[in-house]
This record gives C-alpha cells, structure tokens and sequence, in this order.
C-alpha cells in the first residue's frame, strides 16, 4: 500500500500508471425470446415455421464513439423463461438466433457474441463470419428460450491478454457493474496465498 491509515483501518494503494484502470464498457445489449409467439425486444423477425424457430435480431451497429445511453441491463447474465408455459428451465425451447452487426471493415481478429451465453468464453459457436459485400458480420447460436445480455468482444492478437470488448461496445464511467472484490494475504515465510475477505460492489447503482 501507498498509505496505511491505521486509526482509520485502511489501506490506500495509489497507482501513476493506470495499471489499476479497467474499461467500464457499455450497457449490455439485449435481447428477449421468452416468448415465440410474437417478436420480443430487439427481435426483428420470428419464423415460427422454421424448425428450429429461428429468431433473427434487430441489425446492429458499433457503439464506440457515442454518448452514453442509460438502462437497466442484467450486467452480461442470462435468465432462461417461457412466457406461454412457465417454467423457462424445462419447458423452454430452443431457437436458431441469428446476430447481424454492421461493420465498414473487418476487425483486427475474430468476433464473438460475448457473455453468460458463452460462458464468458470466446467459443467457436459464437463467432461471425464477415461478410464483406455486405459490409457486416452475420452468426447464429442455438439458445434456450429467454432474455439473454450480450456484447461483441473481439478476440486478442496476443495470447493470454483478454477479448477487445471497447473495439464494438465502446467505454464510459457512467456505466451501471457489478464487481467482486477479494483480498488474498501471504503469511510471511509462506507460499500460500489466504482469501481474508470478499465483498460485491455495484458500481454506479441507480
């Protein structure tokens, strides 16, 4: 630590570099199937004849460069539910989604749909393909029926270094997250690390 407060039982840690900051990204984008019989938020077409149903997601386009926008997202979750029969873990079907994002050019590396879907994983049933005479990327993942938050990570150049989510989604303070904080002390002469203390923060809680 920088400072140690003792009457005030706090540790300070002050960094000059930003090797602390972390990118507080976007909102989550949305989308929701829990119903198949009419289109439901940022749903743009539902072919009910299809088997399976395939569900095909409003266009999108970059975020990166706009204004914050505001709203209530899951925080990159997944909730599975059916509005008709209840039950969304067992009675709820399956669905073809197809994702389309507008894109002048490809992207440095590969792009994904990214979040609780994936497993937060850069999964190869997740990526998109670029079409370029269209000037955007196209997928399709199978997913249970539910309301579902997602973002476009492309993945990195150098190994072990985690998915550009900045590159489509863009980056803002303002942003509503959830973090998880734990605390880890060595004993000294020790070569075991000790979790002493966890506590979940959400940051920018409306």
């Amino acid at each position: 630590p920088t400072f140690v407060r003792d009457a005030d039982r706090i540790l300070e840690y002050q960094y000059f570099n930003y090797e602390n900051a972390f990118p507080g990204l976007s909102e989550y984008r949305y989308f929701d199937t829990r119903s198949l019989q009419a289109n439901g938020l940022n749903v743009g077409r539902l072919l009910r004849q299809a088997n399976p149903v395939q569900v095909e997601l409003l266009p999108e386009e970059t975020r990166n460069g706009l204004a914050y926008n505001q709203y209530v997202d899951a925080n990159g979750q997944r909730v599975f539910a059916n509005r008709e029969y209840g039950n969304g873990a067992v009675n709820g079907d399956y669905a073809q989604v197809t994702f389309t994002l507008a894109a002048p050019q490809p992207a440095a590396g590969p792009v994904y749909v990214f979040g609780a879907l994936s497993d937060w994983q850069l999964r190869d049933e997740f990526r998109l393909a670029y079409d370029s005479a269209q000037q955007r990327y196209v997928g399709h993942a199978l997913l249970k029926q539910g309301y579902y938050n997602y973002d476009y990570a492309v993945a990195p150049q150098v190994a072990g270094r985690p998915a550009d989510e900045i590159y489509f989604e863009g980056t803002h303070t303002e942003t509503e997250n959830q973090y998880d904080l734990l605390v880890y002390y060595r004993p000294p002469g020790t070569r075991t690390d000790l979790l002493i203390a966890y506590q979940s923060i959400d940051l920018n809680k409306r």
